[in-house]
């Protein structure tokens, strides 16, 4: 199945790379963005990393990305007339998560 390839490779470059910050559209080809939200959050390597996701329909999919686990969601209508909002929420939360000490598993040996 090509999508759970994508699916599944997806979640590996994420886990191996540790992002800072993971920006997700909601509408992808093939990968449902809510389901790669859902597997972040259910990841503990993953599980701390924020999100912001990106949709066309903010107001029909508000209640289901919190639930997700979404850190912020915009839409997409609002990037065309304020791309900037985009960079000033990257730069928000890239400050909010340095100003918190980053949450490691850590093995019983360690």
């Amino acid at each position: 199945m090509p999508s759970l390839d994508g699916f599944a490779l997806t979640l590996t470059v994420v886990r191996q790379h540790r992002p800072d910050l993971v920006i997700l559209d909601l509408m992808m080809p093939k990968l449902g963005g809510e389901q790669v939200l859902q597997a972040l959050r259910k990841d503990a390597t993953t599980k701390y990393i924020p999100v912001i996701v990106l949709t066309s329909l903010y107001q029909k999919n508000e209640h289901r990305l919190r639930q997700a686990g979404a850190s912020v969601f915009i839409e997409k209508s609002h990037l065309l007339d304020k791309p900037q909002g985009l960079v000033d929420t990257v730069e928000q939360l890239l400050k909010a998560r340095s100003d918190v000490p980053i949450r490691r598993e850590m093995s019983p040996s360690a």
